[in-house]
C-alpha cells in the first residue's frame, strides 16, 4: 500500500487505504509512540482539507487518534461524521469512540441512541429475523455512558433490551463483546458485588450463538463473578470463576488472531485474584497482585472496538488501597486512572472520598463537585451521590 500511495500520490483514496494499513498496523504493533497511527492522521487530514464530506476519512481519523494521549484531536471530525453518513449505524456511533475517551457521556449517549436506531431500520428493511451486530455494539457504549452518569434505569433499559433480543445477525465479535460486556458492567459499575456474583453460565441465549468461537467473551462474566464473590465474601466461588478464567486464558494462548486476549485475561485474572486475597486477609500479596494487574493494563491497549475495560484495574487498585485505609496513596491512583478513562464515576467518587480521608477539603470538594455536575441526570439511589450530597451541604455547597 505504501508503494502504491507513493506512485499515485494525487489520488486520494490510495493515500486514504495506505492509512488504513498504517493504523491496522499501529494497532497490532501496541506502540505507545503511536507513530503509525500519527503519520496516518497526517495523511487523512490532508485529503479531509480537500474533501471533508469523505466518509472514509473521517471514519478513519476516529481510529488513527483513538487513544487517550490522541483523543481530543479527533473531535472535529467525530463531530462531523453523524451528519456525513446519517443512515449508517456505523457511521452514527464511531464518534462516540472519542466521546467515551474524553467522558463526553451526553455526546456519547446522543451518538449510540442514533447508532442504535439506524441499525434497527437497517434490519427492518433487510428483513433479518434477529438484530443486527451493530445494533449491540450501539447498545454497549450506550449502557456504558449511561452508567457514568448514574442513568442506572436507563442502564437497565439497555440490558432488558438485549435479553430480549432472540438472535444476533452476523455471530460476531461486536455481538459476542457486547453481550457479555454489559450484563457484567451493569453489576460492576453500580457495585451491586451480589449480583455480579449471580451472573449466569453457560450463556445459551440468541438463537444458539456459538459461544465457543469467542471464549474470553465467557471470561468478562467469570471476571465480574469472581469480582462479586471475593467482595462478598464467597471465597469459595471466588476460587471456581479464577479457576475458568485461568483455563480459559491457557486456551487463549494457543488460538490465534489479531488481539492479544490472552493477555486481557490476564489482567482480568490477576486482578480477581487480588479481591480473593483481600477477602482472606492476605492483604500484601492482594496490593502486589493488583498492582501487577494496574501496571500491566497501562502497557496494553484496549481492543479498537470496545469501549474500555470492564473494569480498570488501576481504578480497583485506588479501591483496595481506600480500604486498606491508605486516603493518601488511594488520591494518586484514582487520579491516574482518571488520566486515561476521564469522568467515571467511580475512580471520581473514589478520589473525593479519598481526599476527605486524606484530609485534603479543597481538592475533596472539587471532585465532589464533579460527580454531582457528571450525574445531572441520575436516575438511581447509589449511595455514593448520597454521600456526596451529605459532604456538600455540610460544608454549604
Amino acid at each position: 500500500m505504501e508503494q502504491l500511495y507513493r506512485r499515485y500520490q494525487s489520488d486520494d483514496e490510495a493515500g486514504v487505504f495506505y492509512a488504513l494499513t498504517l493504523i491496522a498496523t499501529g494497532t497490532l504493533a501496541n506502540d505507545k509512540s503511536y507513530a503509525n497511527e500519527k503519520k496516518a492522521a497526517r495523511i487523512l487530514n490532508r485529503v479531509r482539507a480537500r474533501v471533508p464530506q469523505h466518509p472514509g476519512v473521517t471514519h478513519y481519523l476516529i481510529h488513527s487518534y483513538d487513544y487517550p494521549a490522541l483523543a481530543r484531536l479527533a473531535l472535529p471530525a467525530a463531530r462531523s461524521y453523524a451528519k456525513i453518513a446519517p443512515a449508517s449505524a456505523h457511521a452514527r456511533h464511531m464518534p462516540s469512540h472519542i466521546f467515551t475517551r474524553l467522558g463526553l457521556w451526553p455526546e456519547a449517549i446522543r451518538s449510540n441512541l442514533g447508532a442504535e436506531a439506524a441499525a434497527k431500520e437497517f434490519a427492518r428493511r433487510n428483513n433479518y429475523s434477529g438484530a443486527w451486530d451493530e445494533q449491540f455494539h450501539a447498545m454497549d457504549y450506550l449502557a456504558y455512558a449511561y452508567l457514568q452518569g448514574a442513568q442506572d434505569k436507563e442502564a437497565r433499559g439497555v440490558l432488558d433490551e438485549l435479553n430480549k433480543i432472540p438472535k444476533a445477525e452476523p455471530e460476531s465479535f461486536k455481538v459476542a463483546y457486547a453481550y457479555t460486556a454489559i450484563k457484567a458492567r451493569y453489576a460492576l459499575e453500580r457495585r451491586r458485588w451480589d449480583e455480579a456474583a449471580k451472573l449466569s453460565l453457560p450463556l445459551e441465549s440468541l438463537g444458539g450463538f456459538h459461544w465457543g468461537q469467542f471464549p474470553w467473551a465467557e471470561a468478562q462474566i467469570q471476571f465480574a463473578r469472581a469480582i462479586g464473590a471475593a467482595r462478598s465474601g464467597d471465597a469459595a466461588s471466588a476460587r471456581e470463576a479464577l479457576a475458568k478464567l485461568a483455563e480459559i486464558r491457557e486456551a487463549l494462548t494457543v488460538a490465534t488472531g489479531d488481539y492479544d486476549w490472552a493477555r486481557q485475561v490476564e489482567i482480568q485474572r490477576q486482578a480477581a485474584s487480588a479481591w480473593l486475597a483481600r477477602a482472606e486477609g492476605r492483604d500484601a500479596d492482594a496490593l502486589r497482585l493488583m498492582r501487577a494487574a494496574a501496571d500491566l493494563e497501562d502497557a496494553t491497549e484496549k481492543h479498537p472496538v470496545t469501549p474500555g475495560a470492564i473494569l480498570p484495574a488501576r481504578e480497583m487498585l485506588g479501591d483496595l488501597l481506600s480500604e486498606l485505609n491508605h486516603p493518601a496513596l488511594a488520591l494518586k491512583e484514582y487520579e491516574k486512572s482518571l488520566e486515561t478513562s476521564p469522568n467515571r464515576f467511580n475512580s471520581i467518587y473514589g478520589a473525593a472520598r479519598s481526599a476527605e480521608l486524606a484530609k485534603e477539603d479543597a481538592r475533596a470538594r472539587a471532585f465532589y463537585q464533579k460527580l454531582i455536575a457528571l450525574a445531572e441526570k441520575a436516575d438511581g439511589s447509589r449511595p455514593e451521590l448520597q454521600q456526596t450530597r451529605k459532604y456538600l451541604a455540610k460544608r454549604g455547597h
